[in-house]
């Protein structure tokens, strides 16, 4: 019997030619009833027996039923189902004869339950087993995208040349994601860094990935495409091709301002996952910090070759001064 309390023939002995098992049983009052009382039913005919007519139609009659004793398959309070004693000619079942079959419906019971306990036993593990998986999986990419991103931060404070240090952190990128091209487009400076393959950008002026850069630095939020050839949150220019799939942008976001996008592609469809957008974000706002960092230096340094520069004139100005006086 399911929680429902739908009852199905599971197994029978002699089995009935032919029949496929296990059988959903129809709604019968008699067992219903019992199995609010957990009683014991006995009849020596079960064609008169009116709480029995559904059952007796669809099973009983079929197999020339005259005698029946229906024992409970109980363990504590939980009914498991019903054993039937079926018999063909009429038969009045005596207490000996009751009494052996209740022993055989204990130790059913007993086997049923420990069945059951062994199979949500099992369950529970193989759900643990496969949790801890799913975990030591996500920490191993948690520990992968901390040491990525800890190596790009070395990276970026290595030098001040910004182009060396984009470079080099790209081919960062795509050694740790295995993205098959990395490009940073300034928005700013009309710029590009690549690094890996030529798959974005050849011959087309980088008019596609600009649209993409230009649609993450409007709504500073990420885009990850599975495939580029179906995504609707763009139009571009008709024949327009790719030699790529997936892509994921990001915004170089730096306080309040927007300086560009970086952009991973590969030619995989849907090669980049949710998570990596994480290690995308966090290494871009890396980059807009170095990025402004090399500004300021080539600002001090313009402004003091500039007070290098008046100095230098002002020293000259003053020996010429002195060599009229």
């Amino acid at each position: 019997m399911d929680e429902t309390g739908q009852a199905s023939l599971y197994f029978e002995s002699p089995a009935l030619s032919g029949e496929r098992l296990p059988r959903k049983l129809p709604n019968t009052p008699l067992l219903s009833r019992l199995s609010e009382t957990l009683g014991i039913f006995s009849t020596t005919d079960v064609g008169a027996e009116a709480d029995l007519r559904p059952l007796f139609e669809a099973y009983l009659q079929r197999r020339q039923v005259q005698s029946l004793l229906v024992v409970p398959i109980v363990y504590g309070a939980n009914l498991h189902g019903w054993l039937l004693l079926m018999n063909e000619t009429e038969r009045r079942y005596t207490p000996p004869e009751i009494e052996l079959a209740r022993t055989v419906t204990n130790q059913a019971g007993i086997a049923v339950q420990n069945a059951r306990l062994f199979v949500e036993t099992r369950s529970l593990k193989d759900a643990l087993e496969k949790r801890v998986e799913e975990r030591t999986a996500e920490l191993s990419r948690e520990h992968q995208n901390s040491q990525t991103l800890l190596r790009i931060i070395m990276e970026l404070s290595t030098s001040l040349d910004i182009e060396q240090v984009l470079m080099r952190t790209l081919t960062v990128l795509n050694e740790s994601l295995g993205c098959e091209q990395s490009v940073i487009l300034l928005a700013t400076r009309d710029r590009q860094y690549q690094a890996g393959m030529t798959l974005a950008g050849e011959g087309s002026n980088w008019r596609a990935e600009k649209e993409i850069s230009r649609w993450v630095v409007r709504r500073r939020s990420p885009a990850l495409v599975d495939d580029i050839r179906s995504d609707t949150r763009w139009k571009f220019a008709e024949g327009t091709t790719f030699n790529y799939r997936s892509l994921v942008a990001v915004p170089l976001v730096l306080g309040e301002d927007t300086l560009g996008s970086l952009i991973l592609i590969h030619r995989q469809e849907a090669f980049f996952t949710l998570d990596q957008v994480g290690l995308m974000e966090a290494t871009a706002r890396q980059i807009g910090i170095a990025l402004n960092n090399a500004e300021l230096f080539t600002l001090i340094r313009d402004q003091a070759e500039d007070l290098g520069a008046m100095l230098r004139e002002q020293q000259v100005e003053a020996k010429i001064g002195r060599a009229h006086v």
